[in-house]
């Protein structure tokens, strides 16, 4: 289960204290990028290819276990 999405909009991604980030996420971040509201529905919808998509790591991983449908 992922952090609380709750006040995510404008925290920079992989921010969040305390939470066990994976390495796909970390570098998503890892320029600073924000969470932005066009990016939120993409990530809930399918984690993986927001990563993938972000990093240009074709083997990108979400830890999420599930996609929305």
């Amino acid at each position: 289960m992922g952090p609380n999405r709750y006040g995510v909009i404008g925290r920079q991604i992989r921010s969040l204290a305390g939470f066990s980030h994976g390495a796909s996420i970390m570098a998503a971040g890892a320029d600073g990028t924000v969470w932005a509201k066009a990016m939120l529905a993409p990530c809930l919808i399918d984690p993986t290819a927001l990563l993938k998509a972000k990093t240009g790591d074709s083997s990108a991983k979400s830890k999420l276990g599930f996609k929305l449908t």
